[in-house]
């Protein structure tokens, strides 16, 4: 609010249309969190909220897709992309701009220079709002990897290397050649039967695995330690006093799980991705490593400086 505190109503209620467009896709935020979210920012600007407005029905506000977690925790990430990604639109000529929007691709191509555009969920949502023949309603970045990984035979190690774009293509193809074998149209990849051809490690996350193998395979980790190329340079599963790699954590779960270890390169870590979301569901914490540095640097500085060194407002991991 602070921001726009010296703006005009106009640009408050510009600001609130904005939001809306952001939430317009993901269905893991509530219809009333949506609206109220909305109206908060356009009440900033003093004008009446168009309550009735059909573009603010339940409807229309029930989202076509899951975001994630990373949506949400990168929200104002996701903001700033909007925001850059219409100054730039608006900058163009009404040519440039109509030929744009005549082609899917072209405008994908153009789309992939904005800033940022490369890790921004948004980015796929704009895509499908935009073009649904030629994007697909999959938004998390790990889930658009698995995908093409699954049926392109594509190692993770190439899906890394993709720009947003050429994993686009990859996925128009993917599509096309599934609805040649399944001679339909009517195909989507988070319903049957796609969904549990991808997802098929997925669904024993989700319905077999327990805490209780999280817990084992903290306590393998305990007793034999971390393999070289299993430490995590971003992310840490804390547990305790204890950090671990949330990725082999979670490989070694399924193994207690499943009765077969689930390879590491075979999925993805990260904000948005299926492997975070089914930890922090069973109830365990992960976080940036840079969050940690910060928490120890923030308790050394109040160390040195000979200050109260009560932790009471950090974190309760951490506590």
């Amino acid at each position: 609010r602070g921001v726009l505190s010296s703006c005009p109503a106009s640009v408050k209620m510009l600001a609130a249309e904005m939001m809306w467009l952001l939430l317009l896709c993901p269905s893991n935020v509530s219809i009333d969190r949506k609206r109220e979210t909305i109206k908060t920012i356009w009440n900033w600007s003093e004008n009446q909220f168009p309550e009735q407005s059909r573009w603010l029905s339940d409807t229309v506000l029930q989202g076509i897709g899951s975001g994630g977690p990373g949506f949400s925790n990168h929200r104002p990430r996701e903001l700033a992309f909007c925001l850059a990604f219409l100054l730039a639109f608006r900058k163009l000529p009404q040519d440039e701009r109509t030929k744009l929007l005549s082609n899917s691709w072209t405008f994908a191509e153009w789309l992939q220079q904005v800033p940022d555009a490369q890790a921004r969920q948004f980015r796929h949502m704009l895509l499908y709002l935009l073009f649904p023949d030629d994007f697909e309603r999959v938004f998390s970045a790990g889930d658009r990897k698995a995908i093409a990984e699954h049926f392109a035979k594509l190692s993770r190690a190439q899906t890394n290397g993709m720009a947003a774009v050429e994993l686009d293509k990859v996925l128009r193809k993917t599509r096309d050649d599934l609805e040649q074998k399944y001679q339909t149209n009517k195909l989507d990849f988070y319903r049957a039967p796609l969904k549990e051809l991808w997802q098929s490690d997925l669904t024993v996350l989700e319905t077999a695995l327990t805490a209780d193998h999280v817990k084992k395979a903290i306590a393998e980790i305990d007793q034999e330690g971390v393999p070289k190329d299993a430490a995590s340079s971003t992310y840490d599963l804390v547990q305790g006093d204890k950090r671990y790699p949330p990725k082999l954590v979670l490989s070694l779960a399924f193994k207690h799980a499943a009765g077969k270890e689930l390879p590491r390169h075979d999925f993805a870590g990260g904000e948005d991705t299926w492997a975070f979301r089914v930890l922090r569901q069973l109830g365990f914490s992960i976080v940036p490593k840079k969050f940690i540095n910060d928490l120890v640097d923030r308790f050394l500085a109040q160390a040195n400086g000979g200050q109260d060194l009560r932790t009471s407002d950090y974190p309760k991991e951490y506590r």
